[in-house]
């Protein structure tokens, strides 16, 4: 018999923290290998994705003239979302994406980063960073060329 916890929180991945290049001739992204021991514990964002898809589908009704029926009638309007809104649902994702890491420290001080929602922004805004994050997110479906080089290694 195989046991899941579906009433668990859900559960994310420890991933060493990776540094990535972009390969002047071919504008390849290169990622390196670990160098230390910085981690990040990282959760799939596709539930979060799927949660925002059926919410953007909700539409709004507004009583509209329809001409050929010479009357008010009901109508399924898709409701407008702000700038503002699609800022705070992408870094709501990210504070829901990112659940912890251990290692991070700030170059300037060489403080160690607190896991708060805005340091989590914070990273995010950092490209090298954010291109961690998303080949993370491609390990985690199984779409990552990294993972098959490295399987092709062992």
């Amino acid at each position: 018999m195989t046991d899941f916890d579906i009433d668990g929180p859900l559960e994310g991945i420890w991933f060493p923290y990776f540094k990535s290049t972009i390969d002047e001739e071919s504008g390849k992204i290169v990622y390196l290998e670990p160098e230390d021991d910085g981690e990040v514990l990282i959760r799939s964002i596709e539930p979060f994705v799927e949660k925002l898809l059926k919410a953007k589908k909700r539409n709004r009704t507004q009583i509209v003239h329809n001409p050929k029926q010479h009357r008010m009638e009901p109508v399924e309007v898709p409701e407008d979302v702000s700038i503002e809104q699609q800022i705070k649902e992408t870094e709501d994702m990210y504070d829901y994406a990112i659940m912890d890491y251990k290692n991070l420290t700030n170059k300037k001080n060489k403080t160690v980063i607190e896991v708060t929602r805005e340091n989590k922004i914070k990273l995010m805004n950092i490209p090298v960073f954010n291109r961690f994050f998303d080949e993370c997110q491609r390990i985690l479906k199984g779409e990552s060329e990294l993972k098959e080089k490295k399987s092709q290694k062992t």
